[in-house]
């Protein structure tokens, strides 16, 4: 019909005239509604021109040219030329009909949705803002244009992280289409779709989940099963059972999202593109990678040819290409398809721009997989860095680069650099405090920290500590991710590692043995993490000298490896070097012998002759030779295995120590005893220094100088050294050891305290307060500790003239050794604030509580439990003196930290409600003040149960109001 008018007006008033450019405007709007984008773009030039020329650039007919031009453009992703044209429409009509006439909000809106598609969202969520303000006043609040801007409005604080303000908004857009347009109208179920996608984003998977069920639901119902909007609904039900890992389910809306795709808008279309990379990333999850590989290879080849080599789109599909190339382990393969999105993202999106700073980490991560540590360092600092600075030091991204860095600079075995980066304690906000604060204590992310820090802190051989992480992470990731997801199995296997290096080897064998258990079954007999488990399980089986089954282990992973990764991979080598120490330990010597010249020559020319694995390999075969009595050629082996260690890992490194050890005993054995008392000597005194005196290694070393001593007739000095050793054997820790003291003050004390036996915890801490100065001084961390448990025990007894003293002796000592800002300083500070408070000394807790929750916001956050509490309690103490105004703005601030980190129905947020209310009511704010005594009845309720002492407390206190409040309004009316 259209065609027919054009081409009846081009005839008969000729190409230019305003009705033929009117059928030509008319013609594009019916492309545009068929979804042919390009046509309709065509369409569209051709009219602005004509009117352009025919009539004048500010004529409403050619702003409206220019706005659906834009539209179209906007449609076939050229966002760029897109703004342009929105932003000089908008700029006419603003001109030419004010500020507020509906063609201009509409032209506000259009650009909006463009700056969001630009990720410019600052700006599109300014323009939705205007949008939705002038449309309620033009249009009023439940109009459709207003409800799609609050709608737009709520997609641009999605796409920020504003997840709370967009949930209020798209709940609010939705209620308002309900009404006025009907449960199942297109834009209904729309607003369900995108609140959805918000639910998402706060991880409320379940009402997420419901929402887009509904969606779909609605949608299949009103526009069928075939409409691009019902196969959108597909789409992100699929992305959001993906992400509560229901994968099969996830797979399945992939696939019937895609072949809806294909039949609907054909193979090509971005949708349709969109579609077989989400599924591609949905099968990559599940570790398919073959099938995943063609689909992100499908998705590449139409995204080139639909859309361009340089479109963000085309640059995803190299990325997860990429990722998924990375998961087959064709690493040369997945590096190259990495630096070609980088390459393509810094030219077409810039240096600093999200996707450009994703393809830097991804590259450094691929260059680490394959030891190109170096390389590796450099993108991931630079991926720091940018993210930084454009995200801010606690986005989850920058969280992952600082993971990441630490990582490689831990495969660097720059080890106290790696600590620094992965531990909390020794920078601030840095990878783990962050994911805790930014995502929770159970995220996946923040799991994987903690797995990393165990890592780190492993290598170090800080062993208890990283058993600590190693636990934390595997408790964690069985409850989030279940008994046999590959990452908790990750932490069965490091948690092994670390178990082995305390000797509990029993304990490491059941790790191992699981381990190998599950990967057996999910990843086959000869996949390379089975292998791995089998090695560990032989070296956790030899700790305990079961000599054949450990053996039997190693070679069974010697030979799987030799078979999978080739005689002279490194996975290879190190299952030659476990099986050589496994035959040295039954006595093959020969045998042995042969495995670790293998080690050393294949690790030599794999890796050098100075790396760390190489020494390890000369380190074992120089053990051997001793064992053989080839003392010269062992010493050799020793020497050189000391002099690569001391070059390359320093000389303080417990491996280096082992080699002066193993040096010390190889000259002892050649009567070389003077030469041997120097290595063992330096040996005690770096054991000593590293380690401590009662360590395994260090007791190792004091026996190892008694015999070099009485090698040489030293019998006296030798003595002393063998009774040093048999009494640090014999009594590692003694009764003083502050260990033993902590648990004196410990355990027992903290059970007394759930007993409200205060009296008894006080005397169980001041006893132990006494050992403590004594063997530890006044100003030892652990005698502070106890003295402010003492403190607190005193608070609870109301001794609260005794508590004030011991709190200000605690004070000053945690200023003294931990300085003003520690945590443990300020919770002192907080402590004393609340001794003086009960005092009625208000304005001296003040200052205390101003003091502490100004350094708790410093050092630990403004979201900190230990914050709020210091806020918390410095509103009290304003209440206290009247200070009504700053007490209630204090307050709020106490009560929004308090909903967002610990939750609307948490204790101490029930509590700050109810403060809130209680001074309200002292400033006759009397409405604001129900509205308060209210909400504390109802949460405490629901969260404690209408039976709970303070449900039943606050039920009171809001009746007392309510009586006063209505005998105020009855004698009012009296």
């Amino acid at each position: 019909m259209h065609r027919r008018a054009l081409e009846g007006r081009e005839k008969a008033l000729g190409r230019d005239h305003t009705s033929t450019l009117s059928s030509v405007n008319n013609l594009g709007v019916v492309y545009y509604r068929l979804k042919k984008y390009n046509k309709a773009e065509i369409m569209h030039r051709r009219a602005l021109e004509g009117r352009q020329k025919a009539l004048r650039k500010d004529h409403p007919d050619t702003l409206l040219s220019i706005n659906n031009l834009g539209m179209a453009l906007h449609r076939q992703q050229k966002y760029a030329e897109a703004e342009i044209m929105h932003r000089r429409a908008l700029e006419e009509r603003e001109k030419a009909l004010g500020g507020d006439h509906p063609d201009t909000l509409w032209s506000v809106n259009e650009l909006g949705v463009t700056l969001r598609n630009l990720k410019k969202y600052d700006e599109a969520e300014l323009m939705h803002r205007r949008a939705l303000e002038g449309r309620e006043k033009a249009q009023g609040r439940h109009h459709p244009e207003t409800l799609r801007s609050m709608n737009n409005l709520g997609v641009a604080l999605h796409k920020q992280g504003k997840y709370d303000e967009a949930e209020i908004i798209h709940r609010h857009a939705l209620k308002g289409r309900e009404k006025a347009l009907g449960r199942d109208h297109p834009d209904t179920l729309r607003s369900i779709n995108n609140l959805g996608v918000t639910l998402h984003g706060q991880k409320k998977y379940n009402e997420a989940e419901i929402m887009h069920r509904r969606a779909l639901e609605g949608r299949e119902k009103a526009l069928g099963k075939d409409h691009p909007d019902t196969l959108m609904s597909i789409n992100d039900l699929g992305v959001m059972l993906g992400v509560q890992q229901k994968y099969d389910e996830a797979e399945i809306m992939h696939r019937r999202a895609l072949e809806g795709r294909e039949k609907a808008l054909g193979k090509d279309h971005p949708d349709t593109l969109m579609s077989i990379n989400d599924l591609g990333v949905m099968l990559g999850v599940q570790q398919k990678y073959d099938e995943a590989e063609i689909m992100h290879r499908r998705a590449l080849e139409g995204r080139e040819k639909a859309l361009g080599k340089d479109h963000p789109d085309t640059l995803w599909s190299i990325n997860n290409l990429g990722a998924t190339l990375h998961g087959q382990k064709k690493y040369n393969e997945a590096e190259i398809m990495h630096r070609r999105a980088l390459e393509g993202r810094e030219k077409a999106l810039g240096k600093d721009h999200p996707d450009t700073l994703m393809s830097i980490n991804d590259l450094g991560v691929m260059l680490g997989v394959q030891q190109k540590y170096d390389e590796a360092e450099i993108m991931h600092r630079r991926a720091l860095e940018g993210r930084e600075k454009a995200l801010g030091k606690d986005h989850p991204d920058t969280l992952w680069s600082i993971n990441n860095l630490g990582a490689t600079l831990h495969g660097q075995k720059k080890y106290n650099e790696a600590e620094i980066m992965h531990r909390p304690e020794l920078m601030y906000r840095r990878a783990l405090e962050g994911r805790e604060k930014a995502l929770g204590k159970d995220h996946r992310d923040t799991l994987w920290s903690v797995s990393e820090l165990g890592a780190a802190l492993h290598d170090q051989g800080k062993y208890n500590e990283a058993e600590i992480m190693h636990r934390r992470a595997l408790e964690g990731r069985e409850k989030a991710l279940g008994r046999d997801h590959p990452d908790t199995i990750l932490s069965v296997s490091e948690l092994g590692l670390t178990l082995r290096k305390q000797e509990k080897y029993a304990e490491a064998e059941i790790m191992h043995r699981r381990s190998l258990k599950w990967r057996e079954k999910a990843l086959g007999k000869d996949h390379p993490d089975t292998l791995w488990s089998v090695s560990e399980l032989g070296v956790a089986l030899h700790n305990q000298e079961k000599y054949d089954e450990a053996e039997t282990m190693h070679r069974r992973a010697l030979e799987g490896r030799e078979k999978a990764l080739g005689k002279d991979h490194r996975g290879t080598l190190w299952s030659v070097s476990e099986l050589g120490a496994a035959l040295h330990d039954q006595g093959k010597y020969d045998e042995a012998e042969t495995m670790h010249r293998r080690a050393l020559e294949g690790k030599g020319k794999a890796l050098g002759r100075d790396h760390p694995d190489t020494l390890h390999s000369v380190n074992d075969l120089g053990a051997v030779l001793h064992r053989q009595e080839k003392y010269d050629e062992a010493e050799i082996m020793h020497r050189r295995a000391l002099e690569g260690r001391e070059k390359a890992l320093g000389k303080d490194h417990s491996d280096t120590l082992w080699s002066v050890s193993g040096l010390g005993e190889a000259l002892h054995d050649q009567g070389k005893y003077n030469e041997a008392e120097t290595m063992h000597r330096r040996a005690l005194e770096e054991r000593e220094k590293a380690l401590g005196r009662y360590h395994p290694d260090t007791l190792r070393s004091i026996s190892n100088l008694g015999l070099a001593l009485s090698g040489q007739q030293k019998y006296d000095e030798a003595e002393i050294m063998h009774r040093c050793a048999l009494e640090g054997r014999e009594k590692a820790l003694g009764s003083d050891h502050p260990d033993t003291l902590r648990m004196s003050a410990g355990s027992p004390a903290v059970m007394l305290h759930d007993q409200s036996q205060y009296g008894q915890e006080e005397i169980m801490y001041r006893h132990a307060l006494a050992a403590m100065v004594k063997a530890l001084g006044p100003d030892h961390a652990d005698t502070l500790d106890t003295m402010n448990l003492l403190g607190e025990a005193l608070l609870d007894l109301k001794k609260y003239h005794e508590a004030e003293a011991m709190l200000r002796r605690t004070v000053v000592g945690r200023e003294r050794t931990l300085g003003p800002v520690h945590r443990d300083t300020l919770l002192s500070v907080n402590n004393l604030g609340v001794a003086l408070c009960n005092q009625d000394k208000y304005y001296e807790a003040e200052i205390l509580y101003r003091h502490a929750s100004v350094g708790a916001e410093k050092t630990l956050g403004p979201y900190h439990q230990d914050t709020l509490l210091c806020i918390y309690n410095l509103a009290c103490a304003l209440h206290k003196q009247s200070k009504y105004h700053e007490a209630e703005m204090t307050h709020w601030r106490a009560l929004a930290g308090r909903e967002e980190t610990l939750g609307p129905g948490h204790q101490h947020t029930l509590r700050s409600i109810t403060k809130l209310a209680s001074i309200l009511h002292d400033q006759r704010k009397y409405g604001a003040a129900e509205v308060m005594y209210r909400r504390a009845a109802t949460e405490t309720a629901k969260a404690l149960g209408a039976g709970h002492r303070l449900s039943v407390k606050n039920a009171h206190s809001l009746s007392i109001f309510l009586q006063a409040r209505a005998s105020s309004a009855t004698g009012g009316a009296s």
